[in-house]
């Protein structure tokens, strides 16, 4: 995945891709496209994003554990994992939950090392139009926008992100 700062694609921010082809606690790593740094990683929590929701954690240099990612609804993630599934009304359900806003909270580190809420990442989706909404209104702490932006990488088909207001 590309990040860009708008849509003419001219200015590309950084890059996630995948250690591995096929992996249930995959690992991506996002990189700086100017300078080629490594920015952070995240790897999923195969089990507890598969039965529960999604649960990613954020990984520093060396790997290091330095902050995670969660699902804000537990209930909405059951429905979306499972009632989509369902025989003949699952493709509605699925349509339905399609405008349902996923939210997710973003946690990295403070200090004393205990997670400090830095952002909210909301993913609006419809058949059309895939948005993300960053707010950092309630957070207790600040982070780079690349992070909360690379934190909730597009499920889409689509291999291009854009990040308005970035330079």
């Amino acid at each position: 995945i590309r990040v860009y700062t708008d849509k003419t694609q001219s200015t590309e921010l950084f890059k996630i891709h995948a250690r591995n082809i096929i992996d249930l606690a995959a690992t991506y790593d996002v990189t700086d496209s100017v300078t080629g740094k490594h920015l952070f990683a995240m790897r999923r929590k195969a089990l507890l994003s598969m039965f529960v929701r999604d649960y990613w954690l954020v990984l520093g240099e060396n790997d290091a554990q330095i902050g995670h990612i969660q699902e804000t609804s537990s209930q909405l993630a059951l429905i979306r994992r499972y009632l989509e599934m369902a025989p003949f009304v699952g493709f509605f359900i699925g349509l339905a939950l399609a405008f349902i806003p996923q939210t997710y909270s973003l946690y990295l580190a403070g200090q004393d090392g205990q997670p400090l809420h830095v952002a909210d990442l909301t993913h609006r989706k419809n058949p059309f139009i895939i948005k993300f909404e960053l707010d950092t209104s309630l957070a207790k702490g600040t982070a780079d926008a690349r992070f909360a932006v690379g934190c909730r990488r597009d499920r889409s088909r689509r291999n291009r992100v854009f990040f308005p207001g970035a330079e």
